[in-house]
């Protein structure tokens, strides 16, 4: 999951340096949201930002600020909902609906959906969705790895938003409940730590069997070059698992099924590292899992310790 951090929406004294910390940190991506802010205010502010970390600062206003400092993209809202015209940027965007989200998703890098809880930063601002909702959402793919989770985000809660499917979630009151560089600091970790440790992985239990129809599953390396095949489409219970397609190692050594989002079409290229393995287990195992996609979750037998992919429609949630 990612781990976006919003910004305070007033400058405040030492911002700059406690943001420096964060990159320093781990924090990958900043949103710079001053809605009430002049264009020189937020000049002098990217220019106590090391150049090194810029790529990671994505713009809310004053997106002609990209002419001046080489930034990771724009957001857009409806304060601003018109692109910057520049290349190589990220454009992301603002949803406050899921069918915003149906329609608009495809046109962005990534979009905000929000509020998924009760807002910390803004009083009175309620959550949107119920949890039948978010679920199905979840089940239709409208809610996927694309899709960040804004709105009363706390540690406590990430588990609950990983079962719903989102790709990562974006912080702004839960970091910025005092300026102390040591108070924000032990925060982000907080959240970090949530994100990445092994207790916040989510816990299932099989439902069903499953053993693999594929012994020698295809493997991958970013980079490779494969032969593509044809588009899987299900029946049934697998009408779920979209985006695999089939393919063959050039040397034709193995082939199987490849999700589609790791394939660069043009190219014919993969784009990170992946492995088709199954994995075997019986009814009643419990599994913790580590990645969805697809219709199927990459998961660990907690067990054995084997892992691999196993489909959604024989697992349920029991954390």
């Amino acid at each position: 999951m990612k781990l976006i951090v919003i910004s305070f929406e007033e400058f405040f004294e030492q911002e700059a340096k406690i943001v420096c910390s964060l990159f320093e940190a781990g924090l990958l991506c900043y949103h710079l949201r001053k809605p009430q802010s002049e264009k020189e205010e937020i000049r002098r502010f990217l220019e106590r930002i090391p150049q090194k970390f810029h790529n990671r600062i994505v713009l809310h206003e004053h997106f002609s600020l990209l002419d001046e400092f080489d930034l990771k993209g724009i957001h857009l809202n409806r304060r601003h909902p018109v692109p910057y015209e520049k290349a190589g940027i990220s454009v992301s965007k603002s949803c406050h609906s899921l069918e915003e989200v149906k329609t608009e998703i495809d046109a962005f890098d990534y979009v905000f959906l929000s509020p998924v809880f009760d807002s910390i930063s803004k009083t009175g601002y309620k959550k949107a969705f119920s949890e039948t909702e978010l679920m199905k959402a979840k089940q239709e793919h409208i809610i996927n790895e694309k899709v960040i989770a804004l709105g009363g985000i706390t540690p406590d809660n990430i588990t609950q938003v990983r079962s719903y499917g989102f790709g990562g979630v974006a912080v702004l009151g839960g970091i910025w409940s005092d300026f102390e560089t040591s108070g924000v600091l032990q925060r982000f970790e907080n959240y970090k730590k949530c994100i990445l440790d092994e207790e916040c992985k989510v816990n299932y239990i099989v439902i069903e069997k499953h053993k693999t129809n594929y012994p020698n599953p295809i493997m991958l390396k970013t980079g490779e070059k494969v032969i593509i095949g044809e588009e899987f489409k299900g029946i049934g219970n697998e009408e779920s698992w979209t985006n695999w397609v089939y393919c063959k190692k050039i040397d034709g050594s193995n082939e199987g099924w490849v999700p589609k989002q790791i394939i660069k079409y043009d190219s014919e290229i993969i784009i990170q590292d992946y492995s088709a393995k199954e994995l075997n287990v019986e009814k009643g195992a419990i599994v913790e899992g580590e990645k969805e996609l697809n219709g199927w979750l990459w998961s660990r037998n907690k067990s054995t310790n084997e892992t691999g992919w196993i489909p959604m429609e024989k697992i349920k949630l029991i954390n």
